[in-house]
């Protein structure tokens, strides 16, 4: 996926490499504004009201210095090389460190240089990130940076729209969660206890996921993996079960070109899925493209106890419909 540009990608990359372009414009035209603003800063008396002004003016150049610093990250995590991708998310997670785009301030001038980038249909940065997942040199890195922006997921920049960030984010960790079940790492528990504090803050619909998430961060569940699988699936679903199709089409790309070690977690997750999830009203073709496709191909390898699982189940729920 990222060693080689294929042929449908290069219209992508001819898109990032413009907006690079556009990115260095935007910042140049920056720097000369502060260059501008520091030369008349040191011709003005050093009164204590003056010195005041030039410190917040200070202030403002770093948040300036930083936003910039912000988008051109971004732009790198649409490049198909993954070093490049790997990089950016390494950059993005100590960027974050020092920018918080749930803040207004921040916020306007995320959305100043959006606009001056001209990046049309923006997918938001977890949309971006989410394909990290997929990587064999920066899934773990993408997993950790994602359980750090859940926590300001549903702002703007992270998810323009406002609603589906949470429950993708959500099910993007959980292979990885999953798969760490018997000894999760501080990732891990870090990821489930931001998991919980997002669904204290939402309402009473989520409580049963808080309690799972952070009785998983805690290590105190008290069941096996499956039964944490099933319990996480099902709460999602019960209030996004309008994102179940893209959860679905997720966790297939995982599957088919994330490492390979995952691939049992997902299996499990896939499970749930189908499980709970209305085949009846599902579109028959993503089905049968997105997941069964894949799904059978699994029945030829050392995972083909998890893929009937699988099969046997839709088989179920279809004669049961029927």
């Amino acid at each position: 996926m990222y060693n080689n540009i294929m042929p449908e990608a290069q219209a992508t990359q001819c898109q990032f490499t413009r907006r690079g372009h556009m990115l260095a414009e935007v910042m140049g035209e920056y720097a000369v504004i502060q260059m501008e603003s520091r030369k008349s800063n040191l011709g003005r008396s050093r009164s204590a009201q003056s010195l005041k002004n030039l410190d917040q003016s200070g202030t403002e150049d770093k948040l300036t210095l930083v936003t910039q610093m912000f988008w051109i990250t971004i732009s790198l995590l649409e490049s198909d090389y993954e070093y490049e991708f790997a990089l950016a998310v390494r950059l993005l997670d100590k960027i974050l460190c020092h920018l918080q785009p749930e803040r207004p301030e921040c916020r306007d001038k995320l959305d100043k240089i959006l606009n001056q980038i001209k990046w049309p249909n923006f997918p938001g940065v977890y949309i971006l990130l989410m394909k990290g997942c997929t990587s064999h040199m920066a899934a773990e890195a993408t997993w950790a940076l994602l359980s750090k922006i859940i926590l300001c997921v549903n702002s703007p920049i992270m998810d323009p729209s406002g609603n589906l960030g949470f429950p993708n984010v959500t099910i993007a960790l959980l292979p990885y969660l999953v798969h760490n079940y018997e000894n999760p790492s501080q990732i891990c528990r870090d990821a489930a206890d931001r998991v919980a504090q997002i669904c204290s803050h939402t309402g009473d619909r989520l409580t049963n996921l808080a309690k799972v998430m952070s009785l998983y961060s805690r290590g105190t569940f008290g069941k096996d993996s499956f039964q944490f699988t099933k319990c996480v699936v099902k709460y999602l679903l019960d209030v996004y079960s309008s994102s179940a199709i893209s959860m679905v089409t997720f966790l297939v790309e995982v599957l088919e070109k994330g490492q390979q070690m995952y691939q049992t977690s997902c299996l499990q997750i896939l499970y749930c899925m189908v499980h709970y999830l209305d085949i009846a009203s599902a579109p028959s073709s993503v089905l049968n493209q997105e997941l069964f496709h894949s799904i059978n191909k699994h029945v030829q390898t050392n995972n083909w106890r998890e893929a009937l699982k699988i099969l046997k189940l839709a088989v179920t729920h279809s004669s049961t419909l029927s």
